[in-house]
């Protein structure tokens, strides 16, 4: 008798990974390819739909993972993702979220400072300066956060 498969394949993909692979293991791009019975495109059109189909899955498969079963995928550029050790997931996940944070607060601190302030309105001069404040304030957090966090999980 064969066993069930779960649709969408993603969330086949998340029951096989959490029965069959072990803590530090490699999830190859081949095997979720498969997983998610995605062909090998051969257009350029075909490999815009892959691409788009694959990171469509890998969210979901990601969430799944995440929030069914526990266990927290990292990415292994070019080579696949890494299942996370328990002991591992929480600066994993500080790091990996810390850095998007930072790059982010980088562009939104660009498109403050770098406006024509000689043709702003009085209004959105008090504006700028109320945003660059507040952008000063939220930098001030993240960088004494950072640090914070750095050394606290250095100590565990």
């Amino acid at each position: 008798m064969s066993r069930p498969t779960l649709l969408p394949e993603w969330r086949q993909a998340a029951n096989d990974i959490a029965e069959g692979f072990k803590y530090g293991d490699l999830i190859t791009l081949d095997w979720l390819r498969e997983a998610f019975h995605l062909d090998e495109p051969k257009t350029i059109e075909g490999f815009r739909a892959f691409q788009f189909a694959f990171l469509s899955n890998m969210d979901s498969l990601r969430q799944e993972l995440l929030q069914e079963h526990r266990l927290l995928l990292t990415s292994v550029r070019g080579v696949g993702y890494e299942l996370i050790e328990p002991n591992e997931q929480v600066e994993t996940a500080w790091q990996s979220t810390f850095v998007k944070v930072k790059r982010e607060l980088t562009k939104l601190a660009g498109a403050i400072r770098h406006i024509r302030y000689d043709e702003l309105s009085d209004d959105k001069r008090r504006e700028h300066a109320d945003a660059q404040a507040k952008l000063s304030g939220i930098h001030a957090f993240v960088q004494r956060e950072g640090k914070r966090k750095q050394s606290l999980l250095k100590i565990s």
